[in-house]
């Protein structure tokens, strides 16, 4: 089987070393939410994107 595919056994070993969370994502959801509040509902687009890049990439 594996001389027949060969890059199978690669593949599979690769597929099972992504990660499969979403921690990251529902990171950047509750800071958006934080960001996002009923007071800054008013704030422009631009800055709305500015500070939550801020916040989700805190290492910049």
């Amino acid at each position: 089987l594996t001389e027949m595919f060969p890059f199978t056994l690669s593949i599979y070993e690769l597929v099972l070393t992504i990660g499969c969370s979403s921690a990251a994502c529902e990171r950047s959801f509750s800071a958006m939410k934080r960001i996002k509040s009923y007071q800054r509902s008013t704030m422009s687009e631009a800055r709305l994107h500015g500070l939550s890049l801020l916040n989700i990439k805190n290492d910049i």
